[in-house]
């Protein structure tokens, strides 16, 4: 940072970025604000860590998906759940930007677990176990926010319906959770009641926060920054 504030306040022109873009685009690559190396305490990970394999404790009812991440349907106590495992997710000092990222994503759980909200599932588990980091949730019995919408039968249920989806929203904001993930079909009604799935989720590619294009603002980093 030093060096590239001196370079834009050299006296001579000609030592002086060429012009406003080479002077932000040396801006944005400096690694401001980005894990270190140095800087991954594994000490914080202690906390975390789980003696349970999640396929023996969360038996395996039905296989929904599976990728970076495995998604099942399973139960516990007669109540299904959800159970995610990301498989040999864990962290290390090698990969700062991930293991960031990982920290961040127990922390949120951990939040959500302590402080439930009626927006999201309930989290019955979570933490690194052998196999991977993994999270265990209530099953959510929904109906999608498309098919809820095209059931309105009035511009005032559907008026209502979005001063569900604002408000739940706003709940979600006061407890400092952002979903980072929002589009309709990370939205369902239980009950009546708006639910957000996928909001507690680790996604390929590092530390950076999680975002869909599609939904958010042509100028997003200058919204949130």
């Amino acid at each position: 940072m030093a060096d590239w504030l001196a370079q834009a306040l050299e006296l001579s022109p000609a030592e002086r970025f060429a012009n406003a873009r080479d002077m932000l685009d040396a801006l944005n690559a400096l690694p401001l604000g980005r894990p270190s190396a140095a800087g991954v305490d594994l000490r914080a990970f202690e906390a975390y860590r789980s003696e349970l394999i999640p396929m023996v404790v969360y038996p395996l009812l039905e296989n929904l998906k599976q990728g970076h991440s495995h998604l099942y349907k399973s139960s516990v106590g007669g109540r299904p759940i959800s159970v995610k495992v990301w498989y040999g997710r864990k962290p290390d000092p090698k990969r700062p930007e991930e293991t960031h990222q990982l920290q961040m994503f127990l922390d949120k759980a951990r939040l959500v677990k302590t402080q439930p909200c009626a927006s999201l599932a309930e989290v019955i588990d979570f933490g690194i176990s052998d196999a991977g980091t993994f999270l265990v949730q209530q099953w959510v019995e929904d109906q999608g926010l498309q098919e809820v919408a095209g059931a309105c039968a009035s511009g005032r249920q559907m008026l209502e319906l979005c001063h569900q989806l604002v408000k739940a929203t706003l709940h979600l904001h006061s407890l400092g959770l952002q979903h980072g993930d929002l589009h309709p079909g990370n939205v369902v009604l239980e009950g009546g009641v708006v639910r957000f799935i996928d909001a507690i989720d680790m996604v390929p590619g590092g530390g950076a926060a999680p975002y869909n294009p599609a939904y958010v603002p042509a100028d997003l980093s200058a919204v949130i920054q």
